[in-house]
């Protein structure tokens, strides 16, 4: 049994001395800022992977204690001697007296794991001198995933009438590694306003080849100066939110593969939100580069062109364009080839127009990257492909325009989702649909990639028709926990 636990446990039900000190606080750290006394049902019990008990450490299931270094876990709790048929552990905190208080706040971290139906978390919060728990108030708390390992925050304002409060947790897991905690139950004077936090970065899930990414945080609370704290699986980091309830976390690093990232914001008093974000690193350019740009200009008679980028392309990127014939597996070496490169990142978004493709000596673009070879486009049954790798030994193909309806076979391309055919006249066209009502750049590809959405331009001088920017729909979330 746990050394701090045996100076704890008393018979359940037992009256405790009520007390008017708050804060009451109980993180399970066995030191004398610990002061919110309670009893456990069933006793504190840890064997053979059988725990209803403090604990150090999660193990592989959730993460670390959210406060200090430890935390009351249940895992597998149907077995534990004692336990009733229905499986519930509770613990049961001290009545404290509220009578000169004026108003106050609850709150505690809980988490869980692969929790089956019949399996529960739950808290009872009543606020009468009584030891009678079913009249009282029990709130079951949200199943989370075997995916997840993230503690939650809850926080609940005790009413300003309340003379007493008495607090349970509760659990019922009923197999194994069904599990959960609790931690950092705290009851604080003063009703307070929820913190809360916006995201506005990537969208969720993104596909990016950067090993860093900048996230933007904005406040929308005025009550948030205090702690911020983000964290991945390479490592964390923590920063003061300032009080203009704005600020932001630079250089998140990020490991190829899934990155599941967990911000923390705590304001002055303790009150907390947690937000979850998930992006996706490793699509290398160079091998899985479809739909990655996407073509939205193509003028013949200028030799020009432009694309978008609907991904970020990381500094030193080198793209081919060819219009050269493809038979499926390697290109003609009739026509020519042009490459373009940028020495910054492109940001998703960005229209990219090159002109004069065919003369050499004056061809550039838009964004000033280096562009070398040249480009010659035929009047009628000519293509653009647009692919990385060598000259003539593409590793991944990123898009094609045609007004031919030339070859896609090997390149991994789809007429209407990553390619788009367009008509053999006249000279110039362009993408004309809308560029900022969709929530995801992808989203962008099937309208980019149907004909039904390029237009000829006034006249074949005009070599890109639109210019402008892409632009995705507001993905901002506000979070808030209660």
């Amino acid at each position: 049994m746990n050394r701090y636990f045996l100076s704890v446990l008393v018979a359940l039900g037992a009256q405790s001395a009520f007390t008017q000190t708050l804060p009451k606080i109980q993180s399970f750290e066995g030191t004398i800022a610990d002061n919110w006394s309670f009893t456990t049902n069933p006793a504190a019990y840890n064997l053979k992977g059988h725990v209803w008990e403090c604990v150090s450490d999660g193990g592989q299931y959730f993460s670390s204690a959210p406060d200090g270094s430890y935390f009351w876990e249940f895992y597998d709790i149907d077995e534990i001697p004692g336990v009733a048929g229905d499986g519930v552990c509770n613990l049961v905190f001290e009545t404290v007296d509220l009578s000169s208080v004026a108003e106050c706040t609850l709150s505690f971290d809980y988490c869980n794991r692969g929790l089956d139906l019949n399996d529960c978390v739950s808290y009872n919060l009543a606020f009468d001198n009584s030891n009678n728990w079913a009249s009282a108030c029990e709130v079951e708390l949200p199943k989370h995933g075997d995916h997840v390992s993230t503690w939650f925050t809850v926080q609940v304002p005790v009413p300003a009438e309340a003379q007493y409060c008495r607090l349970r947790l509760s659990a019922k897991a009923n197999a194994a590694a069904d599990c959960g905690g609790f931690d950092n139950i705290q009851l604080k004077e003063g009703i307070l306003a929820q913190p809360q936090i916006e995201i506005i970065s990537r969208e969720d899930g993104a596909f990016f080849e950067n090993s860093i990414s900048n996230i933007t945080i904005v406040g929308t609370s005025t009550n948030l100066a205090g702690v911020l704290v983000w964290s991945n699986a390479l490592n964390s980091a923590s920063g003061a939110i300032a009080a203009s309830n704005e600020w932001s976390i630079a250089s998140l690093p990020l490991e190829e593969g899934r990155n599941n990232i967990s911000i923390t914001a705590t304001n002055a008093v303790g009150l907390k939100v947690v937000v979850e974000i998930s992006y996706l690193r490793g699509r290398a350019l160079a091998k899985d580069g479809a739909g990655r740009i996407a073509f939205v200009a193509f003028n013949s008679a200028g030799d020009s062109f432009a694309f978008v980028a609907l991904e970020e392309l990381p500094a030193g990127a080198v793209l081919h364009f060819s219009d050269n014939a493809w038979n499926g597996v390697s290109f003609s070496a009739t026509e020519d080839n042009l490459e373009w490169s940028n020495s910054l990142a492109t940001a998703a978004g960005t229209v990219v127009t090159c002109y004069n493709c065919d003369a050499p000596a004056i061809s550039s673009n838009s964004l000033g990257a280096a562009m070398s070879g040249k480009l010659r486009l035929a009047q009628s049954g000519e293509e653009i492909y647009a692919y990385c790798g060598s000259l003539r030994q593409p590793t991944a193909f990123l898009a094609a325009i045609s007004t031919a309806n030339s070859n896609l076979k090997g390149t991994g391309l789809i007429y209407g989702e990553t390619a788009v055919a367009i008509s053999k006249t006249p000279v110039s066209q362009y993408y004309h649909g809308i560029r900022n009502t969709q929530r995801q750049w992808r989203d962008y590809l099937p309208l980019i990639n149907s004909a039904a959405y390029w237009s000829n331009t006034a006249g074949a001088t005009e070599s890109w028709g639109d210019t402008a920017r892409f632009a995705r729909a507001t993905m901002g979330t506000v979070i808030t926990v209660k």
